[in-house]
């Protein structure tokens, strides 16, 4: 009976050890939600107009993931660029986790169904007008995918 317990109780702190070495910690943080980050330089003259279309297009689109769960959060973050070459504007997508970027079909259908609800709520020329000048507007400088971190006292 001690023999059994011994094993037990060795298996379940081996068990114990795997999942915390699973969720990514080093014992000074832990992993936690993914977010994807944006930075744009957009010139002061056409501020507007690229917070316009961005109202239309992105920010309608991750309101509808929202609703669907499909992201858990979005913020656009705006202040001064340093030079011409620094961002103004930066574009944040929370996720749960990395695998919420691999293909998946349910996930896919989801995102496909929320573009063409806003592209039929513009008009297919409307929005292709809008996307070709919204490409024109904006210079995306970087694109990255970041893991938030919960230091570990």
């Amino acid at each position: 009976m001690k023999r059994i317990s011994f094993y037990l109780l060795l298996a379940i702190v081996c068990l114990s050890s795997t999942n915390v070495f699973s969720q990514g910690t080093n014992g000074t943080y832990e992993n936690s939600t993914v977010w994807e980050v944006t930075m744009i330089n957009i010139e002061a003259d056409i501020k507007t107009e690229f917070l316009k279309i961005l109202n239309q297009t992105w920010e309608y689109t991750m309101t509808k993931a929202l609703e669907q769960d499909l992201i858990l959060s979005f913020q656009i973050l705006m202040g001064d660029a340093s030079s011409e070459k620094d961002y103004n504007i930066i574009l944040m997508v929370e996720n749960e986790k990395l695998g919420d970027y691999d293909p998946d079909p349910v996930r896919d259908a989801k995102w496909n169904l929320i573009k063409q609800e806003m592209i039929s709520s513009m008009g297919e020329d409307k929005y292709d007008r809008t996307m070709k000048r919204f490409k024109q507007i904006r210079k995306q400088l970087s694109k990255k995918t970041l893991r938030k971190i919960n230091l570990i006292d």
